[in-house]
């Protein structure tokens, strides 16, 4: 995999964090809460969102709302509409308390080292040994640091050169073949 593909991954993962009517979240969403999350899957195209199926998308888009809520999301600007498409950067206004509730709302419907490593490996060549070996690197308190600041807007944490960049690199450079694959 070429480190561009990398970074390209994770900005996915973190659009794509945007619904869920039947899994995710803590609960029954309220209408209000419901009009993100089924706007936020509405473009939901599985060869193109591959390897997140729809469920992952729902789970996704429904930890997002139902932790950060539709009044706050209006509040900082975002409307249902802005869930649609997967073009937009995560919403501005995140608190890294709100970003590990997110993090922790997912861990009933979502894998997010399985999805992480799928994202990984999906459009290259890695053997299974190389795949294996991406599974072992990236442990939960890696994933959890990497999803926070994707969500908090922290880009400079996934800058060149950054400590999160530097190890994410380093994880991708213990398993042979990984960063020159694709």
């Amino acid at each position: 995999m070429r480190a561009p593909g990398v970074l390209a991954i994770v900005g996915l993962l973190a659009v794509t964090a945007c619904g869920d009517d039947d899994g995710g979240g803590g609960g029954e969403a309220s209408s209000a809460d419901q009009e993100y999350i089924d706007e936020a899957v509405s473009t939901f195209d599985p060869e193109d969102d591959a390897p997140l199926t729809e469920a992952d998308a729902r789970c996704l888009a429904s930890s997002v709302v139902e932790t950060v809520g539709s009044e706050r999301l209006r509040e900082i600007g975002v409307e249902p509409e802005d869930f649609s498409g997967g073009q937009q950067d995560f919403p501005a206004g995140i608190t890294e308390g709100q970003a590990n509730d997110i993090v922790d709302s997912t861990e009933g419907c979502l894998d997010l080292q399985k999805l992480f490593v799928d994202s990984l490996s999906q459009d290259s060549d890695l053997d299974p040994a190389a795949v294996d070996c991406l599974s072992e690197q990236f442990d939960s308190d890696f994933l959890r640091r990497l999803f926070v600041s994707i969500f908090t807007g922290d880009t400079a944490a996934l800058e060149a050169d950054s400590d999160l960049s530097n190890e994410l690199f380093a994880m991708l450079g213990e398993c042979p073949g990984v960063l020159d694959a694709g």
